[in-house]
Parts: structure tokens; sequence; C-alpha cells
């Protein structure tokens, strides 16, 4: 089961086998052929106290579904971009999805010459570097991304799993937090970070939290992921570990509050 795990988290937090294509959960590159509503007020992130979805119930009572946040990473105002930066990533789009890894390296490296002060291309090429298992350029690619944006989160993901690829456990851990401190209802964060702390820091009690997040936030629509919480729970004889949140099957919902993380960092 361990190598399914690790396969899996690699594959998901990377986003995807072409890495440049944009997803929800990845930092959507500036998207200058996608009309955005423009907010009236400039939006200003805030670092999450509490790491975890929580509940809701409706006046009558009720328990409410669960309404994921959006990333405040997409939610930032749009840097301007020359249409010659336009043009050169979607040539690096292009170039990836030919396969032509290096020669879209070659054009994300353009841009950031160009535009040193975007940092969704400097998290393409870390994800670039990842995929070729690369995970020392991968990692150092990933902090440049944060170096130029902090709330790029998926940034903090892939730095991450790129410690953890080279043995960092520790330091992944931090990065995974502080990609949940940025945007808390990032699902491929908690998952990270469950594997993370379940089979390599053997921390199982802090982690069945986290996974359980990851039910709620992909709406327990991931099977294999619903039979690993059934695993972990019958480990650690907790049948409900996420505080703050009442299982739908529970009659009694367990409240945790210690190895929730974010808070006491």
């Amino acid at each position: 089961m361990k190598n399914q795990f690790v396969l899996y988290s690699i594959v998901i937090a990377l986003v995807g086998s072409s890495l440049l294509t944009a997803c929800s959960t990845a930092p959507v590159i500036e998207q200058p052929d996608v009309a955005e509503p423009v907010e009236t007020a400039v939006y200003e992130p805030v670092y999450a106290e509490f790491i975890f979805p929580k509940a809701q119930r409706s006046p009558e009572g009720e328990w409410l579904p669960y309404q994921p946040s959006q990333d405040p990473y997409n939610r930032l105002p749009a840097p301007v971009i020359s249409a010659d930066i336009k043009q050169q990533y979607r040539a690096a789009l292009a170039e990836a999805e030919r396969g032509s890894p290096d020669d879209a390296k070659k054009t994300l490296l353009s841009i950031t010459e160009a535009a040193p002060d975007l940092s969704s291309p400097w998290f393409q090429l870390g994800t670039l570097e990842a995929d070729r298992q690369q995970w020392s350029d991968a990692a150092n690619f990933f902090q440049q991304a944060i170096k130029v944006n902090e709330w790029n989160s998926s940034a903090w993901l892939g730095l991450g799993i790129s410690q953890r690829q080279q043995g960092e456990m520790e330091a992944a851990e931090v990065s995974y937090r502080e990609a949940l401190k940025r945007w808390p209802d990032f699902p491929q964060a908690h998952r990270n970070l469950a594997i993370l702390l379940d089979l390599y820091l053997n921390d199982a009690v802090a982690a069945q939290p986290h996974y359980e997040a990851y039910q709620i936030l992909t709406d327990f629509n991931d099977t294999e992921a619903n039979d690993w919480v059934t695993e972990i729970s019958r480990r650690t004889g907790i049948e409900w570990a996420m505080p703050l949140y009442e299982h739908p099957q529970a009659s009694v919902s367990t409240e945790r509050s210690q190895n929730t993380g974010a808070e006491t960092e």
C-alpha cells in the first residue's frame, strides 16, 4: 500500500501528467484569455488559524454540505503581462503537451528572465523537473515561485513533495502546513500531509484528521481514500478524528485539539 500512496501523491499533487495544464488545485497562470469578474475592493488574503473544514448547520439544525473556499492565489490581482510573455507562455504549454520538456523549460526560463516577478512560470519549471524526478532542481524552482509570491499554495505543495523525495521529512511537513495555512481547503495538501504523517513519520493519530479533511473536500468520491480512512481508524481506535466536524454517518463527533498544525505555527 505504501507504493500506492507515494505514486498517487506525486501524480495528484503535481497536477497531472502534462503538468502545465491548469486545474482547480494548481495556480492558474495569469489566465490572459479568460475574463474574470473584477472585485471592487482589493483582495487581501490572510493566514488561516484553523486548517480543517468546519461543519455548519441550517437554522433548522440540519447539517449543511460543506462549501470549500477558493484558492486565495487565484483571487489575487492579476499582474500586467505583455503580449510577448503571453505568447511565450502559450508556446511553453504547447511544447510540454508535445512531450518536449527541454523546449518548454527553455521557454519558461526565458519568461522568468523577462518577467522575474511572476510566480507561476517558476512553479511550472518545478513541475517539469519533478516530472523528470530531478527533485533538487524541482525544489529550487518551487522555492523561487514562493519567493516571488508566498501565496502560491501549489508551489508549497510541490516543494513538500520534492523535499519528501529527498528524505527531508520534517521540512516536507512544514511545507505542506504552509500550503494549508494559505489555503485550508486544499485537498491534495491534506492528503499529502496525511501520507507523510502516517507512512513516514509514524503518527497515524495526527494523520487521520487530514485524511478525513480530504474526504470532506472531495465529497467522499475517492473510494480508495475512503478505504484508507477506514483502515487508519481501526489502527488508531478513533471513529472520527477531525475537530469541529461530524462524520455524516457518525452519531457522536470526536473533537481533537492537538496536532492541528497551522494554528501553532
